[in-house]
């Protein structure tokens, strides 16, 4: 059991620290960088502090989850909606917005401020995931270069569908999980930061190609 909690620890620390990495990579030539990765390099500080303050409080852990995933949710959202610039059909992210925030209330006022809002998570990750592989699918159709990889975009994006693909069976799956980790929850959240991790190292490249050579997002 003991190891367990230092393995969980480690992956916790490494998780909070990995949004740093891509903050301070994010900071070179930020002046430059276009609206799109700016947001993406300061929701980094933001990620990191919410992180920190719910591990140093974990008494407050859920609650600074709860805000956090709200301000995860309109920036990602936003970084879509700048990209989708030629889309007619832009409205509907504004849409999509005030709907997420109204229902995000909603199950506040429903449950404890103190809980979890695994409804309006698992939502997140629905949406995230429809849009990743919407974005997927134009840039194949359009190709706008022979060298995808070198699309920051690109990177953001698989960050995102991996992610949330993850966060989806995660918190769908939650109480089944715990249950077949005999409640052992330090398990469930390390894959979580495992999750984490990823999507911040795959953020972090996407900043990193933008200073190669400028593209667009």
């Amino acid at each position: 059991m003991a190891a367990d909690y230092r393995l969980f620890w480690i992956v916790a620390w490494i998780s909070i620290l990995s949004a740093l990495v891509r903050f301070f990579i994010g900071i070179k030539g930020y002046n430059v960088r276009i609206i799109g990765l700016k947001v993406i390099c300061a929701f980094c500080l933001i990620a990191f502090c919410f992180d920190t303050f719910s591990t140093m409080y974990p008494r407050y852990a859920n609650t600074s989850n709860n805000i956090y995933r709200l301000f995860e949710f309109i920036t990602l959202l936003y970084v879509y909606y700048i990209i989708w610039k030629n889309d007619k059909n832009r409205i509907v992210y504004l849409i999509l917005g005030l709907a997420y925030l109204l229902f995000f209330v909603a199950e506040l006022l429903l449950f404890s401020s103190k809980q979890l809002n695994a409804y309006s998570i698992t939502l997140t990750s629905f949406v995230f995931i429809v849009f990743a592989v919407r974005y997927f699918y134009l840039l194949m159709r359009d190709l706008p270069t022979d060298q995808i990889q070198r699309l920051p975009m690109f990177w953001i994006n698989t960050g995102v569908l991996i992610y949330f693909a993850g966060s989806l069976f995660l918190f769908a799956m939650r109480n089944y999980l715990i249950s077949a980790f005999h409640d052992n929850q330090t398990i469930y959240w390390s894959v979580h930061n495992f999750l984490n991790i990823v999507k911040n190292l795959l953020f972090a490249v996407a900043l990193w190609q933008d200073l190669r050579k400028p593209k667009p997002i």
